[in-house]
């Protein structure tokens, strides 16, 4: 039977992937703290107008506000962004607390594996921010920064190592606290604590 799961609070499109819903913190969910969301589960969107429509989860995202990781979800083609407005309610289908795949297929994912990769989505996300955020701040710089080896460590899922090359990077420039507790956040999610706290000594150095 549906279980509500909670409401959205945005929605945009990201060309190449389609509708990306923001949804409340998680601390709002309205499910089990031992239950997970699963890729292509089965989701009936509930709208302000009383409206629904049915589709199911085709990703989950990660998206940096305020300050703080969000999740979000990613429709399938053919939803878009005026399908799903701000407030609407997301109800999950399952079966008691087991989800039920888009094709009808009960879910049989191992939860270990399948949070290592929301895990490695959750580091990429971060890293890329963290990219964005040097490229920005050196965009003046000449010659311009490199980050061809960054990209072949990240397209090899070398999280760890993409770090490495991002911190090296920033010796060229005096990054402002942004970058480093961008890069703290990569290396928390990665599990690297010892490493993250001294990131942010970087950060509070300059700020």
């Amino acid at each position: 039977m549906p279980k509500l799961l909670c409401k959205t609070v945005d929605s945009f499109a990201i060309e190449g992937l389609g509708t990306i819903v923001l949804l409340e913190d998680s601390k709002e969910w309205r499910i089990p703290a031992d239950e997970v969301v699963r890729i292509r589960e089965s989701i009936r969107m509930l709208r302000p107008d009383g409206s629904s429509i049915k589709t199911f989860i085709k990703g989950l995202e990660f998206a940096l506000v305020r300050g703080s990781d969000q999740m979000a979800i990613e429709l399938p083609k053919g939803v878009g962004v005026q399908d799903v407005p701000a407030g609407s309610l997301v109800f999950l289908e399952r079966e008691d607390a087991d989800p039920i795949l888009w094709d009808g297929v009960r879910a049989s994912f191992e939860s270990a594996s399948e949070n290592l990769e929301l895990g490695w989505r959750r580091t990429r996300h971060r890293l890329d921010l963290a990219r964005q955020a040097i490229v920005h701040e050196t965009r003046s710089m000449e010659p311009p920064l490199c980050f061809s080896h960054f990209e072949e460590h990240l397209g090899h899922n070398e999280l760890e190592c993409a770090l490495g090359i991002l911190e090296s990077l920033c010796e060229s420039f005096v990054p402002p606290p942004l970058i480093w507790e961008l890069l703290a956040s990569a290396a928390e999610s990665m599990g690297l604590d010892e490493r993250a706290g001294s990131l942010r000594e970087c950060a509070v150095a300059i700020s």
